[in-house]
């Protein structure tokens, strides 16, 4: 992963600045931790990640921006067997254990 975006995103996931969503990447001001890092993109690139097609899976384009590749997309890395998007979804996870494993496991 993109060492500098890996920054950035696990500091917009510890900010508080961003109220957790579970099943879309956005809804009503609210994100999953994947809906987080691509409203980062969006603000870095000024390109849209949050279209039609993709609100509730890691577009491509932002998984390649991240660094993540296509192994990782739509899913991204596992932790215990369980993907980012479950452990934000189903595992109740907060971002906080969220961003503390993206920072040491990405």
């Amino acid at each position: 992963m993109n060492q500098e975006i890996k920054k950035k995103w696990v500091e917009a996931l510890r900010s508080g600045e961003y109220k957790q969503e579970v099943g879309y990447l956005r809804k009503d001001n609210k994100f999953c931790c994947l809906g987080v890092l691509c409203d980062i993109y969006e603000k870095e690139t000024g390109k849209d990640a949050f279209n039609q097609n993709h609100q509730e899976v890691l577009p491509y384009n932002v998984s390649e921006w991240a660094g993540l590749g296509i192994v990782y997309s739509p899913c991204i890395k596992q932790k215990n067997n369980h993907t980012l998007s479950y452990l934000n979804d189903i595992g109740n996870c907060d971002f906080q254990e969220i961003s503390n494993w993206i920072d040491e496991e990405l």
